[in-house]
């Protein structure tokens, strides 16, 4: 994501999808997928419509450039999650809405976003662990992970947006 005037405008569509998709979690534990590929055409739509302008006009070198950090970041932001899904701590539709969120952010800031999650994710883990055992409840067999990712998210473009110095 650029850091440009542009990048209010990836900023806000990703946390709208990352907010559905936090809804949709909460609500029934699942991502759909109709959501998560919507995100993706978006992410790809906003840099590329912003350099077709900048160029004036559409070609096929930029249309590769805009998409390589789109690219790097989906598959990175999907891939640094897989391990989770592997061994059964989070489901496909949490890897895929990573997966969407690094093609907002690209590579760089998907990378900081995992980390933030993963953070996240265990301080939720622990907090709810704690509060259901304080109540007599038994430990939950599953939790919603799209709030984690969102905040993730957010921790991970803020710390890129914060003033140096």
């Amino acid at each position: 994501m650029s850091d440009g005037p542009g990048s209010l405008a990836a900023w806000g569509a990703l946390g709208l999808f990352l907010a559905l998709a936090v809804g949709s979690d909460l609500r029934s534990r699942r991502v759909p997928n109709g959501l998560v590929v919507a995100g993706l055409v978006v992410a790809l739509a906003i840099p590329l419509a912003q350099a077709m302008e900048a160029a004036d006009g559409p070609s096929w070198r930029l249309a590769a450039v805009t998409a390589a950090p789109w690219a790097a970041g989906l598959v990175l932001g999907g891939l640094l999650l897989l391990p989770g899904y592997a061994l059964g701590g989070m489901a496909a539709g949490d890897v895929k809405l990573m997966a969407m969120a690094g093609a907002f952010l690209g590579p760089g800031l998907a990378a900081a976003a995992v980390l933030y999650t993963c953070l996240v994710g265990g301080a939720l883990a622990l907090a709810v662990l704690a509060w259901r055992r304080a109540r007599g409840r038994p430990a939950p067999t599953h939790q919603a992970y799209a709030p984690a990712i969102a905040l993730g998210c957010l921790a991970a473009v803020w710390a890129h947006a914060a003033p140096r110095g």
